[in-house]
């Protein structure tokens, strides 16, 4: 209740009498608690008695009087306007039926097509009885176009238009980034998905590729790209610097076949995969499989039980506790941290539900909570600190996932996040039931991992931000030296066919880059932004022309993911037999009618930016300058509800076939690794004893300075 209706209605004082007396004693008496809750006051005060239409204490009369006082709240002649109309007055002839003219028809059908398709709505729903009766009352002589018009005619005509917007926009556009990735859609169909994108741009749709019935080899998912570019006029590639996918063996093998057909391109493994793989790495030590099947065993009984998942909600918000139980999801591990975030969220009300009586033993035949799931909330002492433990070593690398789902997060803020989280291990300190082993361990895969995803080009990128030049190349570190960069970033040149004399500068930018010299001074925690600050122009600065591209170069393929998210929106029960064709249309359509509305939303001073449960959105471009926040996992309003439950909540069984799927995939990573060439000494290193990176100059200070020669007024990345 408590919903403010503010109307002048005019009803009987007898009436009204009636329902008051329900409450005990007139208009303004007291009563019951229940009573309390319909109230009625005359004249412009609130007027709300909905509570006493469900109440089963009233009497029928009283009912009636309710329900006739409800009804009449709904009309709008009762409802001054109290707000001015935003917008302009219409003419006088608005105010009247008209025939509209046939650009004002085919104008109606595609705003019609557009918001049928942004808010996911189906074709049919246009016959709709009380949708037709609606759009009669407001313009009487318009004809509605019927269902099979509108996905045919007007949606083929508008689905051309936007390919053709898009193709026009992908030609103007260089230094993009391919990404690939695969999805399974409702119908159990396997559909790989294309997607040009660019740090900090919209990213533009450009084909869906059926392969069910195929195998989704390296050839095959090789064929679909190149029928992707084709599909929009870019077949030659020259568009495109680098692609981005994840990291099994088949997109590997995708990645090698496509650089030796475009050789100037740069290929990547998505560095969020890489992030959520070594999250389920860290999960895979044998304690906090437990740890984690346990957690998972709470909440499918808890879940699949109406009463007692309805009686743990109820003890949940007496103690202020308004969020749900975050389901598992397969593969996802990010996804299992938060999960047992809310586990954990939960534990005083857990605690509190197992201690009822009822709780433990059958009630006139009524069912109790499982004894296995008693002995977990309450006799497995070490359950909640281990769970307290994995939250604490994984949560910054969720984090990290979340920072750099942001579309203007470039290759440095990945190397960024990854030190962060390094740091953040090496300073973490047991508690009192720690398990020290499972602290080693995290480290220990912290540091393979980290040797996996520090790239050269990844190393250049963090080099070439002003605000982290000194970090990138730290003597006292052990780690990569300035001959290190400038071999990285001939080698980018030699794969551009750059002459020689730009090789030649490229080296001497470099040094006076890291000397500070001119133009290379002062700073911004925007490196993209910094570069194309810079007054000398690119052909007369190789360097800047280096840095800015590797500035636009997309480090995970999220974009991907975003299609996906929308096309599981389109595909629901009532629409899921679409085709491939129909299935691109509507995706492309989504993405650009989403791209036009961050136009309007930019043009109009308005924020575009989305926050999910484990996403620290900045204000601005950049570099993240803040820390991440404790407890901003735990704390988020956006948890999904308690007993909602879906099509892919993960049963215990799920999560052990997740953990064997995981450990085949590290096997094979482990072939793969012995035959990639890495360094010998950087092998030896470790990133979080600081070998790699020197983690003194922002643990005493928290931040990060360019250079040593930098003046005090220069621009700093706090920390």
């Amino acid at each position: 209740m408590g919903v403010q209706f503010w109307v002048m209605l005019v009803i009987k004082n007898d009436s009204l009498n009636k329902i008051a007396h329900y409450g005990g004693g007139g208009i303004g008496g007291s009563g019951s608690e229940e009573a309390k809750k319909g109230r009625v006051v005359l004249g412009d005060d609130i007027q709300d008695v909905s509570y006493i239409r469900s109440c089963s204490d009233t009497t029928d009369t009283v009912r009636e009087e309710a329900l006739e006082f409800l009804k009449d709240r709904s009309s709008t002649v009762a409802r001054p306007r109290n707000k001015k109309r935003k917008g302009e007055e219409g003419p006088l002839d608005t105010f009247f039926d008209r025939s509209l003219t046939a650009r004002e028809e085919e104008e109606a059908e595609k705003l019609l097509l557009r918001g049928w398709v942004s808010s996911n709505h189906t074709f049919l729903s246009v016959g709709d009885p009380y949708f037709l009766k609606f759009l009669h009352f407001l313009h009487p002589s318009y004809s509605l176009p019927t269902p099979y018009v509108l996905r045919t005619c007007i949606f083929d005509s508008e689905a051309a238009q936007v390919k053709k917007e898009e193709m026009d926009e992908l030609k103007g556009h260089m230094n993009m980034t391919l990404l690939i990735d695969g999805w399974e859609d409702l119908l159990k169909c396997s559909i790989y998905g294309t997607v040009a994108s660019q740090v900090d741009q919209e990213p533009v749709v450009l084909a869906l590729n059926d392969l069910t019935g195929k195998r989704a080899s390296a050839d095959g998912v090789y064929e679909c790209a190149l029928s992707s570019l084709n599909s929009m006029g870019l077949g030659d590639g020259r568009n495109f610097i680098a692609v981005t996918t994840d990291n099994p063996t088949t997109m590997i093998s995708f990645r090698n076949k496509f650089e030796r057909k475009f050789p100037w391109v740069i290929t990547l493994p998505c560095f969020l995969h890489q992030l959520n793989t070594t999250i389920g790495e860290i999960c895979l030590y044998p304690a906090m499989k437990t740890t984690i099947s346990r957690s998972t065993r709470i909440v499918t009984f808890f879940n699949g039980s109406h009463y007692w998942g309805g009686q743990l909600k109820e003890e949940a918000a007496r103690q202020g506790i308004t969020r749900g139980f975050t389901k598992n999801c397969e593969s996802r591990w990010y996804a299992l941290v938060l999960h047992c975030c809310s586990v954990k969220g939960y534990r005083y009300p857990l605690v509190t539900i197992c201690c009822r009586p009822d709780a433990n033993e059958k009630e006139n035949g009524f069912s109790c909570i499982k004894a296995e799931v008693i002995e977990i909330v309450q006799a497995t002492t070490t359950f909640w600190k281990q769970l307290d433990q994995l939250i604490r070593v994984t949560k910054l690398l969720v984090d990290a996932i979340g920072n750099l789902e942001s579309r203007e997060a470039n290759l440095a803020d990945c190397m960024l996040e990854m030190i962060r989280c390094a740091r953040f291990i090496s300073e973490m300190k047991l508690e009192q039931g720690d398990d020290a082993d499972f602290l080693d361990n995290a480290k220990t895969v912290l540091n393979k991992r980290f040797r996996r995803m520090n790239t050269p080009i990844h190393s250049l990128a963090l080099f070439l931000h002003p605000l982290c030049q000194k970090l990138a190349i730290s003597d006292e570190a052990g780690g990569r030296d300035l001959q290190f960069m400038i071999s990285a970033a001939l080698k980018l040149a030699s794969k551009w066919k750059w002459s020689a004399c730009d090789a030649k500068a490229l080296v001497e930018n470099i040094k006076d880059y890291n000397l500070c010299k001119a133009p290379f001074i002062g700073g911004m925690k925007d490196g993209k932004a910094y570069w194309e600050s810079l007054s000398v122009a690119s052909d007369q600065l190789p360097l800047k022309k280096l840095a800015i591209t590797i500035f636009l170069i997309v480090p995970s393929s999220s974009d991907v993911k975003q299609l996906f998210s929308d096309l599981g929106g389109i595909q629901v029960p009532k629409q899921n037999n679409l085709n491939i064709n129909t299935f691109e249309d509507l995706g492309k359509m989504r993405c650009n009618l989403r791209q036009h509305h961050h136009s309007e939303l930019r043009a109009q001073g308005k924020s575009i930016r989305c926050k999910h449960g484990h996403m620290h959105t900045k204000t601005s471009p950049g570099i993240n300058t803040a820390i991440v926040e404790e407890g901003s996992v735990t704390e988020s309003d956006n948890w999904q509800g308690l007993l909602e439950v879906d099509e892919e909540q993960v049963e215990e069984e799920d999560v052990e076939a997740s953990f064997d799927s995981l450990e085949k995939e590290i096997e094979v990573e482990k072939d793969i690794e012995l035959k990639l060439e890495l360094e010998e000494e950087l092998a030896t290193l470790d990133i979080v004893e600081g070998k790699l990176y020197d983690f003194s100059d922002f643990m005493s200070s928290k931040r990060w300075t360019r250079g040593w020669s930098l003046r005090a007024s220069m621009t700093r990345l706090m920390f």
